[in-house]
């Protein structure tokens, strides 16, 4: 592999393995749950059952107030018109807004929600403040270069996209043929998580593609098999639905 290649694997590897510790620890999985993306103006969300108690204080938002949250937001205009300019979109985050110390020091607060989406083709990240105890929303902002945490929808789009490309593909099953001693035939066999690409971190990625990551949603795929990291150093644009570096290839 090339001199980057295994130095930022390095480390990216040594950060999958304490998520690995926190996914078995707290037995949750690395997905952004209750997220479905489609055409603008937004994407819809289906929450979880809302338990039969209310939430308050630093309480996490219940599933009611998760889909109340997206709603308000996307019945907000200037929500709205932000996400009508991209081919489509995907909300990212519905969660409980953090106040400001002195906000909590008051003892009490309305409760808020941020929802996070991402407009592709105009490639613009939208935060939302939804003010749930007087059913508005607070503030919009929205910017280009923003690139918020993918999700698990977008993690498994770009791993597709990957495993899909007629050069990139052949790499990954056979960085899977070498890691797991079988032929890859499933590829839910295949553990994916998506970082945010920074190019400057790549001197090797000289294409014009690669370097116009961070405008465009770029994610780096970091993949696994029992236990052990692919040797495999993949960038997939998603703005675009393209592969734009892969080691060498792209």
């Amino acid at each position: 592999m090339r001199r980057w290649d295994r130095q930022r694997l390095g480390f990216w590897f040594a950060i999958l393995g304490g998520l690995a510790l926190v996914v078995t620890v707290l037995g949750i999985g690395l997905q952004a749950s209750g997220t479905t993306s489609q055409a603008h103006p937004g994407a819809v969300l289906r929450p979880a059952p809302a338990p039969s108690s209310a939430r308050f204080g630093y309480d996490p938002l219940s599933g009611a107030e998760r889909s109340t949250a997206l709603q308000l937001a996307q019945a907000d205009a200037r929500v709205a018109e932000i996400l009508s300019k991209g081919t489509r979109s995907e909300v990212l985050v519905v969660e409980r807004h953090e106040e400001d110390k002195a906000v909590y020091a008051g003892g009490s607060w309305d409760r808020r929600a941020d929802v996070v989406a991402y407009a592709y083709g105009s490639d613009v990240a939208v935060r939302v403040v939804v003010n749930l105890t007087q059913a508005r929303v607070d503030a919009v902002s929205a910017r280009q270069g923003d690139q918020p945490p993918f999700n698990a929808v977008e993690t498994d789009a770009a791993f597709a996209r990957a495993l899909a490309d007629t050069n990139t593909g052949p790499l990954i099953r056979t960085a899977y043929a070498k890691r797991a001693g079988t032929a890859l035939r499933d590829a839910a066999n295949v553990q994916r998580y998506a970082f945010v690409f920074v190019p400057d971190e790549v001197p090797e990625a000289t294409s014009s593609e690669a370097r116009a990551c961070g405008i465009s949603r770029c994610a780096l795929l970091i993949l696994a098999v029992q236990g052990g990291v692919l040797d495999t150093a993949i960038v997939v644009d998603l703005s675009h639905d393209r592969v734009v570096y892969d080691g060498g290839q792209h």
